[in-house]
């Protein structure tokens, strides 16, 4: 604003010169070029003003009418993409337009893209019990539980993985992710509590009552190690973890389970460790199973204890969705 009024002030006398005029501007301490000076004030001779002009723009494609067609085929259809729903505009309403005109108007309209996250059916007669579940443990106190579960870890490439080259750039190498033509997958087991987390355990084919009989004797042994008051193990409901058996063997090793709803992997908080894991195990760019396996127990055993504690804080605001939203949570 300042250097506007020092233009103005140079353009209302009569002996101005732009070099002269852009020195004086300089020395006052406005760092400008000769040419701003001269458009300044050939502005003031033209408009008496040495605002910028208000400039209208590109003209505006599509007329009130079709935005309100087009705000109607948004609203009717809000999951499709640009693309289908320039092709419905189009079809129904005969108004052509570019996606990125139909973009725009979106953006004007104050919607926003989202990406919705895929969560477990919960049916009408889990529901309550999970609402239930939740008012009763609102004040339990989970840095006592040991929440355990188990996990596949693929050894493959998730989507296309973009990659800037120079211009006309065709190395052989550079064109190309190297991957197994097969995926390969690796099933682990883990437990984690607020001593941080227990060893990874990695299980051979699929899991079934003997293997995770044999899982939860060699994980038991190493929580009783690091856990130093009474502590309530966790695990979900699936058929291979309610067994017969394996109930008999938490019974003798006096072990308390804490109760769980059904349908609910999202509430257990090792689900955001196994996310963040696979992540740090793609970084490595295992090509074996042998690697596969080596990095996972080394990021496995990388874990911080800030890490699995924010994990399990986390657990009162999802029992507070629970109750809020009649039994559903608001995240993955």
């Amino acid at each position: 604003m300042g250097l506007r009024v020092a233009c103005l002030a140079l353009a209302t006398t009569n002996n101005y010169n732009n070099n002269r005029s852009a020195a004086m501007l300089t020395h006052c301490g406005f760092k400008v070029f000769k040419i701003f000076v001269q458009r300044r004030i050939s502005r003031w001779k033209d408009t008496k003003s040495v605002e910028d002009r208000v400039r209208m723009g590109c003209p505006r494609i599509t007329t009130k009418v079709q935005d309100k067609e087009l705000k109607v085929v948004v609203k009717i259809n809000p999951t499709c993409c640009l693309k289908e729903l320039q092709a419905i505009a189009k079809k129904s309403n005969k108004i052509a337009v570019s996606a990125d005109v139909l973009a725009s108007r979106i953006k004007e309209w104050g919607c926003v893209s989202i990406v919705r996250v895929i969560q477990p059916l919960v049916t009408k007669k889990n529901r309550p019990k999970r609402v239930f579940w939740a008012k009763n443990h609102r004040d339990y106190n989970f840095a006592n539980v040991v929440f355990a579960d188990e996990a596949d870890v693929t050894l493959g490439v998730k989507g296309h993985k973009r990659k800037w080259l120079p211009k006309g750039f065709r190395e052989r190498n550079q064109n190309f992710i190297r991957c197994p033509q097969k995926p390969i997958n690796l099933l682990i087991w883990g437990a984690i509590g607020r001593f941080r987390s227990d060893p990874l355990y990695i299980i051979n084919g699929t899991m079934n009552f003997v293997k995770y009989k044999n899982t939860l004797s060699k994980g038991f042994h190493a929580i009783s190690k690091k856990q130093i008051s009474i502590w309530t193990f966790q695990h979900d409901n699936s058929k291979v973890y309610m067994a017969h058996i394996i109930t008999a063997h938490l019974r003798a090793c006096k072990a308390h389970v804490l109760d769980w709803p059904a349908c609910s992997p999202h509430i257990n908080p090792i689900e955001n460790v196994w996310s963040n894991l696979k992540e740090r195990i793609q970084k490595h760019h295992p090509s074996t199973k042998e690697e596969l396996v080596k990095f996972s127990t080394k990021e496995w055993k990388k874990l911080a204890k800030a890490e699995v504690r924010k994990c399990l804080t986390n657990m009162s605001t999802l029992e507070a969705e629970l109750i809020h939203n009649h039994a559903y949570s608001t995240r993955p």
